[in-house]
């Protein structure tokens, strides 16, 4: 296997740029060709993933997080050239950051030694991504609320565990953040509602292991949306333990639906995130594109 390692040095705190060289090795000695190279910035990592599809390499690694993973793939789905028939090079995970939602969905373990020796025997599959405006995405994309953590995370240093992390911004922002009039369509439906955030599925998991949309798979042709009503302070804080477990659907005032296309508008700047990365503000256009990536599947 003639690979392209990207790896993240700020990811987890550094810990991506700790474990990459053992996980290497254990690559190198099931036989593959491993060339890599290290991302000098944020989105760095979609001109290097490029770059690798441009050289023909079969597999490019993103070591780092889930937003390492969510830049290499933009890289590779946008190196096609339109009409080109050739897929781009399948995308695997090395989990070393602050989440490792997408790790999970493929099936990975959370430890990166364990989720090499898995990838080293991998096979390839194809799943769907999401688009938010000009943004491919892998997990869950979020309007409302979600935006507003990802922004409080990503302004933080990532020494303490995902997990934690996102929970720790989630009750910052919860002190300020007030449910907002949106305008919702899904698949052509439109409804004007007060909404606390609307967060549309392509796989299960966001913000290091929350199960925001508890069933949705990245091979099923379309989105599980999650629609979170006009919910209080108290009933938020009452949902939040509930979502590590995907339990929070069964409250009266959150939704779950299926689509493949998703807008929101509303006259609030609300700001949006994809894979815990900051994509701007409304109005937001979510389309699925379905098995676009090829990915490495234990």
């Amino acid at each position: 296997m003639r690979a392209f390692a990207i790896v993240n040095p700020a990811a987890g705190g550094g810990r991506a740029r700790r474990v990459w060289p053992a996980a290497r090795r254990t690559l190198v000695a099931a036989g593959w060709q491993v060339d890599e190279a290290t991302a000098a910035h944020r989105g760095h990592e979609a001109d290097l993933a490029a770059a690798a599809a441009g050289d023909r390499y079969e597999v490019v690694i993103a070591v780092g997080g889930d937003g390492t993973a969510h830049w290499a793939a933009n890289g590779l789905l946008r190196a096609r050239a339109p009409g080109e028939a050739a897929p781009p090079p399948a995308l695997a995970v090395i989990p070393a950051g602050t989440g490792a939602d997408f790790a999970a969905a493929m099936g990975l373990p959370r430890h990166p030694l364990a989720a090499a020796a898995q990838l080293a025997r991998a096979r390839v599959g194809r799943v769907d991504v999401g688009r938010l405006n000009d943004r491919y995405f892998l997990t869950i994309g979020t309007v409302g609320f979600g935006g507003e953590v990802a922004r409080q995370v990503n302004a933080w240093p990532r020494a303490v565990p995902g997990p934690l992390l996102y929970v720790a911004a989630i009750l910052k922002m919860l002190a300020v953040y007030r449910p907002v009039e949106m305008t919702l369509a899904l698949d052509g439906e439109a409804r004007r509602r007060r909404l606390f955030m609307v967060a549309v599925g392509n796989t299960f998991r966001a913000a290091g292991g929350m199960q925001l949309c508890p069933t949705a798979r990245p091979d099923d042709d379309r989105f599980e949306v999650v629609v979170f009503g006009d919910l209080s302070k108290p009933q938020v804080l009452g949902l939040l333990p509930r979502a590590f477990s995907g339990r929070h659907v069964l409250h009266p005032l959150v939704e779950v639906q299926a689509a493949r296309t998703v807008t929101v508008e509303s006259p609030t700047a609300l700001s949006l995130q994809a894979d815990g990365e900051l994509v701007g503000q409304v109005p937001a256009t979510f389309a699925l594109v379905p098995r676009a990536l090829p990915v490495l599947v234990p």
